[in-house]
């Protein structure tokens, strides 16, 4: 048996024995997994509680610790719902001109952040619209992860497949309405966030642009009830100028739209990433015995 079909065996096993709990208790679980991850993945934690510092200077330890565990926790979750997706509850919420372009079948380009449940800004799209396109870095050879995409009726284009970024293009040209997280770093344009000098994609600005689209925004939270919130706004109705400078200063309008949403939503968000491409320091005030560990959600 080859590595690649024993990854595959042990993903399926975690997920039929999630599956075996109701939600509620699948929720507990997975609190508890999150915390002792992240206990355990001191880089992974420091640069979390470095990056949460980053965004909201003010907090106090304690606060900046609570966030730290509060959004892994949230994202863990997440990612573990993700194999059924399906299943999952979803309140889609926009307002009128947002929702005429979703209805007009004339596909658009949306530009999403790692928040909660990372596919539900697709998966509401596809329920919406029954056109929703992504692009996944998930392995090809993981047979569990694609077929979670296509049950979800989510059209996925593999980040490093050739061509990827031309056949999204041409699905958005088709009336597909075309999903990318924008919020993570890349080489393509300087960036402004949280104050920090940085570079992030361009990939939704340039989709609008190449196929002359409205330009969304979208966002997810999980309530304290249990049902995904997905936000989505209009931020350029007539699609974005092909300039380069326009395309670059749309990107930075977006990441200061980014910005309130994440500070309105801290606990959704995952701050592990290392976005910044900062050297990690380590903060001696928040040194594994000085951190409180949180009780699970």
């Amino acid at each position: 048996m080859s590595k690649h079909q024993l990854i595959n065996m042990a993903v399926l096993c975690v997920v039929r024995i999630f599956r075996c709990f109701p939600r509620p208790v699948r929720r507990r679980i997975s609190d508890g997994l999150a915390i002792v991850i992240l206990k355990c993945a001191k880089k992974t934690r420091l640069r979390a509680i470095q990056n949460v510092r980053i965004g909201m200077p003010d907090l106090t330890k304690t606060e900046v610790n609570r966030i730290t565990y509060q959004s892994y926790q949230t994202i863990c979750f997440g990612v573990i719902e993700s194999f059924w997706m399906n299943e999952l509850p979803i309140d889609l919420i926009a307002d009128a001109s947002t929702r005429r372009i979703l209805d007009s079948g004339q596909g658009a380009s949306i530009a999403t952040m790692h928040m909660s449940c990372y596919e539900i800004v697709s998966l509401a799209i596809a329920r919406m619209t029954g056109k929703s396109t992504t692009m996944s870095n998930i392995p090809p050879f993981l047979n569990a992860g694609i077929r979670v995409y296509k049950e979800a009726g989510i059209n996925c284009i593999h980040k490093r497949e050739k061509g990827g970024f031309l056949k999204l293009v041409q699905a958005i040209k088709q009336g597909q309405f075309v999903t990318l997280h924008a919020d993570h770093f890349a080489d393509d344009t300087e960036l402004t966030f949280f104050g920090q000098s940085t570079k992030g994609p361009c990939g939704a600005a340039m989709l609008s642009a190449l196929a002359n689209r409205p330009l969304l925004i979208a966002y997810a939270t999980l309530t304290s009830e249990g049902r995904y919130q997905v936000y989505i706004e209009t931020f350029s109705e007539t699609g974005v100028s092909r300039d380069k400078s326009v395309i670059s200063a749309t990107m930075q309008s977006v990441y200061d739209r980014f910005e309130t949403i994440i500070l309105q939503h801290p606990e959704q968000w995952y701050w592990s990433y290392n976005r910044w491409r900062t050297p990690l320091a380590i903060p001696q005030s928040n040194s594994t015995s000085s951190e409180a560990t949180p009780t699970n959600a």
